[in-house]
C-alpha cells in the first residue's frame, strides 16, 4: 500500500514539477504565437497599405510627367507660332522694301509702287479673296481661331469677323475704322464691345482663348 502510494506521490510529483510547467511554457507559446499572428497580420496590412501608396504616387508622378510633356509641347508650339509670325512681319517690310526698289527704277515710280501697295493690302482692305488670305494665315498661325470662333457662334456676321480678324492683328481703332469705312470711333468701340459679349456666352476655356487673342 505504501509502495503503491509512493509511486501515486512520485508520479504527481512528475507531473507537478515537468508537466504542468511545460502545459504552462506551451501555453505562452500558443499566446505569444497569438500576439505574433496579430503582429503579422498588422505589418502585411502597412505593407499592403504602403504598396497601394506607392503605386498612388507612381501613377501620379507618371501623371505630372505626362502634363509636363504636353504643357512643353504647347509652349514650343506657342514659341514657334510667335516666332513665324515675327518673322512673316519682317518679310512682309522686306517684300515692301522690294517694291519700292522696284517702282525707283520705273518711269511712273509712284503710281507702280501704289499698285503695288494696293496689290499687297488686299488681305486687310476689304478684298473678299484678299481677307481668305488672312483667314488662313491666323488660322494656320492661332489653331484655327478664325474658323473656329466661326463654328462657336455660327450666327456672328461677316463684319464681326472682320473686326475680330483685325483686333486678333493688333489693329488700333482709328486704323480699324478706316479700313471699315466707320465714321465714328465711337461704332467701332461699341462694335468691340458687343463682339467680346458675344465671346463671353461661350464656354468658360473658349472665352479665355478668344478674349486673350482680343485683349
Amino acid at each position: 500500500m505504501n509502495h503503491l502510494f509512493c509511486t501515486a506521490g512520485g508520479a504527481l510529483l512528475v507531473f507537478v514539477f515537468f508537466v504542468v510547467p511545460a502545459i504552462v511554457l506551451i501555453r505562452k507559446e500558443r499566446a505569444g504565437c497569438a500576439a505574433l499572428k496579430r503582429e503579422l497580420a498588422k505589418a502585411e496590412k502597412l505593407v499592403r497599405s504602403l504598396a497601394d501608396a506607392e503605386r498612388r504616387y507612381r501613377n501620379r508622378i507618371h501623371s505630372l510627367q505626362k502634363e509636363l510633356r504636353s504643357s512643353r509641347a504647347e509652349a514650343e508650339a506657342v514659341r514657334t507660332g510667335y516666332l513665324y509670325m515675327l518673322r512673316n512681319g519682317y518679310r512682309r517690310m522686306g517684300a515692301l522694301y522690294e517694291m519700292r526698289q522696284f517702282a525707283g527704277t520705273m518711269r511712273e515710280s509712284g503710281a507702280v509702287l501704289c499698285q503695288r501697295v494696293d496689290d499687297y493690302l488686299k488681305e486687310i482692305n476689304g478684298d473678299p479673296e484678299g481677307f481668305k488670305v488672312l483667314v488662313k494665315f491666323l488660322d494656320e498661325s492661332l489653331g484655327g481661331a478664325v474658323s473656329g470662333l466661326k463654328e462657336d457662334l455660327p450666327d456672328l456676321g461677316e463684319e464681326d469677323v472682320r473686326l475680330f480678324c483685325y483686333l486678333v492683328i493688333g489693329f488700333d481703332a482709328p486704323l480699324i475704322s478706316s479700313l471699315m469705312g466707320i465714321d465714328n470711333m465711337n461704332t467701332v468701340y461699341s462694335r468691340r464691345n458687343r463682339l467680346r459679349g458675344k465671346i463671353k456666352s461661350l464656354h468658360a476655356d473658349k472665352v479665355r482663348r478668344y478674349l486673350a487673342l482680343v485683349a
